[in-house]
């Protein structure tokens, strides 16, 4: 049975690698929100004009996506992953997603005292004990308390909410063997809670995942 693991890690940048890292959370940011209200603008003016399209979807914001990057104002955004800004509008449309179904709110637009995360959603790997993916191939030190087995998916880098200095690293992959006890799977699902604290052999509980990606835990499915 096929299983994922999601690790975290304490990152340890440069000076240089900060910048880098707060560029990637302010662009990622911009993005969101650029598009958010693109999409409310563009349902108004449906509404008045009585047009057929009322919404746009992933695919109308990727193709903006593109052309405004070749904007000579907009040419920053070549600073980061395009990928991780491709993840944003994907985000985006999840939340719309979940606000047409009634399972959220109306999407809100992002601040600095927000959530600083962004996505890389593939091309992530350990190499001479750094973590690096696209725009940081030199590698960034991280807090190896574990070794990690199997596949790298994908990987979140978040920011301290206050200052975002401290960065954080998390690991998504596929294994084939969960290799601790307590394996069977509940519902489908199975959350192992206070890793990072928690002692060797400890009892994990049992519980149904409302997301993929938490700190402080490692989760299988």
């Amino acid at each position: 049975m096929k299983k994922e693991y999601t690790y975290k890690f304490r990152l340890f940048p440069t000076e240089k690698q900060k910048v880098l890292l707060n560029k990637h959370f302010g662009s990622i940011r911009f993005v969101y929100n650029y598009f958010l209200d693109r999409r409310n603008k563009f349902y108004l003016n449906a509404k008045e004009k009585q047009l057929a399209k009322k919404s746009l979807n992933y695919l109308d914001d990727a193709k903006a996506l593109t052309e405004l990057k070749k904007q000579d104002d907009k040419d920053w955004l070549y600073e980061c992953n395009a990928q991780s800004l491709q993840h944003s509008l994907k985000h985006l449309d999840g939340a719309f997603n979940r606000f047409y179904k009634k399972l959220g709110g109306f999407p809100r637009f992002k601040n600095k005292r927000s959530k600083q995360i962004f996505r890389v959603p593939q091309t992530v790997e350990i190499r001479s004990g750094k973590v690096c993916f696209t725009k940081f191939i030199e590698g960034i030190a991280y807090d190896k308390h574990r070794e990690i087995e199997g596949e790298i998916q994908n990987a979140t880098n978040a920011g301290d909410r206050a200052t975002s200095s401290t960065l954080w690293n998390t690991f998504q992959q596929a294994v084939w063997d969960c290799g601790k006890s307590g394996c069977a799977s509940a519902n489908g699902t199975l959350k192992f809670r206070d890793y990072d604290n928690a002692p060797d052999g400890a009892e994990w509980t049992n519980q149904k995942i409302a997301d993929t990606t938490f700190k402080h835990t490692i989760i299988v499915s």
